[in-house]
């Protein structure tokens, strides 16, 4: 089913993404573009103030799929409000160049839609506007409770400006609530394609016969995704006589959080137990390391390392909240806490005491995490695409 406009050629798309690394609003982009690139036309991809040699650049580069950078900031977001009015000036003469820049190629090229890959994104809807296109918002955060960012003139200027988007899809069921807007649709992110999951060396569930003794949390070094909460277990856990380590997969997004962690794991003398690990493309190499997953982030905006986790054969045991909370079923496919009436600690010991349990909840996951596919997503997004120009 390819989208075509009325014109009955495949529709033109702008895709724009406000950050080049590959986390996970890129590795999810990265797989749509991958899977419906037969479906319409991928004229470009924009990418704010990007590294060629990296990131998602260079893996577009490497899928010969258009792409170009763009002297932009993402003009109604900061982590503080002070910065946010003092820079709007500056940023907003920036954006301008990059505007006219855009608006001259879509209207060159004849494109039908510009795609914004995420709210933080906020040139994609301006560019629409002006050149009299189609507008898709693709909304894969909260904002304010899962990175902290703080939007000019507060939630309700931010759900004005969503409204102009002829569509807007949100991640989770969570994010969709959230936004609470008549124009938005949800969409969950794809984690993997068929082949990839044929072809993966997933760690087979009867190899797994030891004690799960290694944790592991994945994803940026921050305050919303709290590692320090694994660490806290890591400490009473191993006070009380469990024998456990944890690894910490991604970058360092904040380096005041990273030396606060490391304070203290020093001042417990855990550091022959703790691991950081840089950002690895190669999941198999992150995930035959961990056998139980802490979802600690207390506002995940949907959980794609859960997905992968599960993939992999990894319990994941996760805060009872927004994204996570949809994804397990505490019980079946994984376990979900609350540090009220059940705590992380309960939870890991509940891992390590019922074996049996463990590999049953292990194989109810792998088998949960084959919903997450490219094509079921590519399926999703064509129809949305279809929509905004009224043939669906």
């Amino acid at each position: 089913m390819k989208a075509e406009n009325l014109n009955n050629r495949k529709t033109q798309v702008v895709f724009i993404t406000h950050y080049n690394a590959m986390n996970g609003a890129n590795q999810s982009l990265l797989l749509l573009l991958k899977g419906i690139r037969k479906l319409i036309d991928i004229k470009m991809v924009y990418i704010y103030n990007q590294k060629e040699d990296e990131g998602l650049f260079k893996e577009l580069i490497e899928e010969q799929i258009p792409v170009s950078g763009i002297h932009c900031s993402s003009l109604f977001y900061s982590t503080s409000p002070f910065k946010l009015l003092i820079s709007f000036p500056g940023k907003l003469l920036k954006n301008l160049s990059s505007l006219r820049k855009i608006a001259k190629y879509i209207k060159q090229e004849k494109i039908d839609l510009v795609y914004s890959n995420s709210s933080v994104e906020t040139l994609g809807v301006f560019v629409a506007k002006i050149t009299g296109i189609k507008h898709i918002w693709h909304v894969r955060e909260f904002g304010y409770d899962d990175y902290k960012l703080v939007h000019l003139g507060g939630k309700k200027v931010k759900r004005y400006f969503l409204k102009l988007s002829d569509s807007v899809i949100a991640i989770s069921k969570s994010i969709e609530r959230y936004l609470n807007l008549k124009n938005a649709i949800q969409v969950y992110n794809p984690v993997f394609d068929e082949t990839e999951l044929s072809s993966r060396k997933i760690i087979n569930i009867n190899q797994r016969t030891s004690l799960p003794n290694r944790l592991g949390m994945v994803g940026i070094i921050s305050e919303t995704k709290n590692q320090k909460r694994g660490l806290e277990a890591l400490k009473k856990l191993r006070d009380r006589g469990y024998n456990l380590s944890i690894e910490f997969w991604g970058e360092v997004a904040s380096k005041e959080y990273y030396k606060a962690l490391l304070t203290y794991i020093e001042r417990y003398n855990l550091t022959e137990y703790v691991f950081f690990k840089n950002f690895e493309k190669d999941k198999s190499k992150i995930y035959s390391g961990i056998d139980i997953l802490l979802m600690c982030s207390m506002n995940e905006a949907f959980g794609r390392v859960t997905i992968e986790a599960m993939t992999f054969g990894a319990i994941v045991i996760g805060f009872d909240n927004a994204g996570t909370a949809e994804i397990i079923t505490n019980g079946k496919n994984g376990l979900l806490y609350n540090d009220n009436t059940t705590t992380l600690e309960d939870q890991i010991i509940y891992c390590i005491n019922n074996p049996s349990r463990y590999q049953e909840m292990r194989i109810d996951a792998e088998s949960f995490s084959k919903k997450f596919t490219v094509r079921q997503h590519v399926h999703s997004i064509t129809n949305v695409i279809l929509s905004v120009f009224g043939r669906r």
